[in-house]
């Protein structure tokens, strides 16, 4: 064990592929956790806005990304003073190495800068003594972390449960839970992956959906060896967190909250709140506008292309948007928020949908297409003027782009891939979500 993770204090619930079940266990974990009284702080591994979400519902208490691609160390850890004297839970992503190029922003990554105790969860579906040694062989690999044990998933019976902890006892590796399939506990997904989780939270099941993972997780899982890994202590050279890794681009700061946008970073949020910037909601699918005191106008991504109709009749809205860039507030729209300041978007059918019209673009659903990856971006100009890390991730399609380009784009192995996002005026945007400035 290296120093630099002695002693590991919290905890990284990883697995050996994406579909092994680590936002539902991280989900009952949390749950198990509050009900024990516990101060939490939940964390995601690499770019995420959908499961984050789901751990705030749970634990009460916003989730932040640690992302070991798009931010550096000092940053990590500055984040991680938030969970200084509380039980840090941070769920990874895809596979335990998965990440970028040279396995950057893993789990694995995260779990070593940051000092996190390793617990793998592992899929057990179609498979019984193979599960052991794939945990086996994994924590071979495992030589700057601490690997604290297994989860085993979707087990189908307590003798397939027995047959493969057999041979990790004789592995030497702990089993710190057993969970077996439930036909019930399924979080359903749409095209961007996990349906949001304030459409959960509102649906008539949530409490008992809740309840049954919680019982099922303090019924299988090892939840006070898991608290003890999770526990961070509150040190003696305890530091502030640092205010932000995206300094705020306005004092009074208006951004659009709602399911059809709710994909804005709670370390970028947190991060405006602590350098003292005032951050004013409001909901776009209910008709209000942003606030006219604001100096900043932020549309974040999330699922505009669902909610359509109500967007194009939003004239309370659109107008204030319109009246906001007529004294030359800033305006940024972000991936979902992007589309909407456009022209229009074409819904699924080929509905054609009027939008703002504060930039020359037009988007469609008719025909999706995938695309996604890690962004470093470069802006010569406008609120976000510098260089950035940030990814990509939508299914719409810009069928209409022209103007001023916002960003110069290369991907997560140097490769050129032109420019992005439009200016006019005072009004920006792009497809790229940005996560942190890097100069």
């Amino acid at each position: 064990m290296s120093s630099q993770i002695a002693p590991a204090a919290g905890l990284m619930l990883a697995a050996t592929a994406s579909g092994s079940g680590k936002t539902l266990l991280t989900m009952g974990l949390l749950a198990a956790l509050r009900k024990r009284g516990f101060a939490l702080q939940p964390g995601k591994t690499g770019p995420d806005y959908i499961d984050p979400a789901f751990h705030t519902a749970v634990a009460g208490t916003a989730s932040l990304t640690f992302d070991s691609f798009a931010m550096n160390a000092p940053s990590l850890h500055s984040l991680a003073q938030h969970a200084a004297g509380r039980h840090f839970v941070v769920e990874g992503v895809m596979g335990l190495f998965d990440g970028a190029a040279s396995g950057r922003g893993s789990s694995y990554e995260v779990a070593r800068i940051l000092g996190l105790n390793l617990v793998l969860i592992v899929n057990t579906q179609g498979v019984s003594d193979t599960a052991a040694f794939i945990a086996d062989g994994i924590r071979q690999h495992c030589r700057d972390v601490t690997f604290a044990g297994v989860i085993l998933n979707q087990l189908g019976s307590p003798r397939h449960a027995t047959q493969i902890e057999r041979l990790l006892t004789d592995f030497g590796i702990p089993c710190l839970g057993r969970f077996y399939k439930d036909s019930e506990l399924i979080i359903p997904s749409r095209h961007l992956g996990l349906i949001q989780a304030d459409e959960c939270v509102r649906s008539d099941n949530w409490h008992s959906f809740l309840t049954r993972l919680t019982d099922a997780v303090e019924a299988g899982l090892d939840v006070e060896a898991l608290a003890a890994l999770s526990a961070r202590p509150k040190t003696d050279n305890y530091i502030p967190p640092a205010a932000s890794l995206m300094p705020p681009p306005g004092q009074r700061i208006a951004i659009a909250r709602d399911t059809a946008f709710g994909f804005a970073y709670e370390h970028i949020m947190q991060g405006w709140r602590d350098a003292g910037a005032e951050i004013i909601p409001f909901s776009p699918l209910a008709d209000e506008a942003a606030s006219q005191d604001a100096d900043f106008i932020y549309l974040p991504g999330g699922y505009p292309e669902l909610h359509l109709p109500a967007l194009s009749a939003a004239s309370v809205f659109q107008t204030s948007l319109r009246r906001a860039a007529e004294r030359g507030c800033l305006i940024y729209g972000e991936c979902g928020g992007y589309m909407v300041l456009g022209s229009a978007i074409y819904g699924a059918d080929g509905t054609y949908w009027p939008m703002a019209n504060l930039l020359h673009l037009t988007t469609s659903f008719a025909t999706p297409k995938r695309t996604l990856g890690y962004r470093f971006l470069d802006a010569a100009t406008g609120p976000f003027a510098g260089q950035w890390t940030g990814h990509e991730y939508h299914v719409t399609q810009a069928i209409e782009e022209t103007g001023i380009p916002l960003f110069s784009v290369t991907d997560s192995l140097g490769e050129d891939r032109g420019k992005a996002g439009l200016c006019a005026g005072s009004v920006y945007g792009s497809y790229m979500h940005l996560i942190a400035k890097t100069a």
